[in-house]
């Protein structure tokens, strides 16, 4: 997905407030902003938004000296999602089709966003998570997304933020272990989930965890490690959550790769052709198969 000149105001605000996570110094503040400002007058509008966020975070990293300004948010979001892991998944255990449940609460946690809001606001998360619970799929989309979980001998499922990896757990509990691997950044970047917050997230240890090679967010295939890439190429299915992923890999050929995301943004709305907040689950080769028609 290339950049649109609506994104342009989110990359400002969003290095303004990595700033101000990290030091209350203006003068700090304006440096990062003028370099900010001239980062994005150059940038190539065909790319995609993560690859001017990966510049700017870089920039941000370096003048504050701060090798992941998230840290604290990461392990806020974290902490907040464990206290809410029981509770959901006695809701996941008792509903008439818990794969269902267990998915609309993954998605429910991609709300825990804060390249989108910088705010910790748990109230505004109960009440996505409530209408998530009350909200189901399309019942032909779903049937098709739970054949293929069936079928697939390999998943590869990538992650997006720290506290959403605790709602990924009530997905993955429902699916064969040995048939997944859970993919984290090699680095810090935003709030995106990395090795350490995966540990924090209590995952099982029957998961197997595996890095993309990347700091980036999203999916940059051409950042990402060699041996990354070939296990994307191979897997049978893959689960990718939120929008920095739908941002990088959308573009890419037809084949079993299913977006999972709360939809958060404006031209997120309109590439997907639906409302602001609806929580969705879209196959790649569907959404190639209907550009075509």
């Amino acid at each position: 997905m290339k950049t649109y000149l609506e994104c342009l105001p989110c990359f400002l605000r969003q290095a303004l407030e990595a700033c101000r996570f990290v030091t209350d110094d203006e003068a700090v503040h304006e440096a990062v902003m003028r370099e900010t400002l001239l980062n994005v007058s150059k940038m190539d509008l065909s790319k995609t938004p993560p690859e001017m966020a990966y510049v700017i975070q870089r920039t941000i990293r370096r003048m504050t000296d701060n090798p992941d300004p998230y840290r604290h948010a990461k392990e806020a979001s974290t902490r907040f999602a464990l206290g809410l892991y029981p509770s959901l998944k006695a809701r996941v255990d008792a509903a008439d089709d818990p794969l269902e449940m267990a998915t609309r609460f993954a998605v429910a946690g991609n709300v825990i966003d804060f390249g989108i809001s910088a705010k910790m606001d748990e109230d505004y998360y109960m009440e996505i998570i409530e209408r998530a619970a009350r909200t189901p799929f399309d019942e032909a989309v779903f049937s098709e997304f739970r054949s293929k979980l069936q079928a697939a001998r390999t998943i590869l499922y990538l992650a997006d933020n720290a506290g959403e990896v605790v709602f990924d757990r009530l997905l993955l509990d429902l699916l064969p272990h040995e048939r997944i691997q859970y993919v984290v950044k090699s680095g810090p970047i935003l709030n995106d989930a990395t090795r350490e917050d995966v540990t924090e997230a209590q995952m099982p240890a029957s998961i197997h965890v595996i890095e993309s090679g990347s700091d980036a967010q999203g999916t940059l295939l051409n950042h990402c490690s060699k041996e990354f890439v070939e296990l994307f190429q191979q897997a049978d299915l893959i689960i990718a959550k939120g929008q920095a992923n739908f941002e990088t890999l959308s573009g890419l050929p037809p084949r079993d790769l299913y977006f999972l995301l709360k939809v958060k943004c404006p031209m997120i709305s309109r590439k997907l052709n639906a409302p602001m907040g609806d929580f969705i689950v879209r196959n790649l080769a569907n959404m190639r198969k209907q550009e075509a028609e």
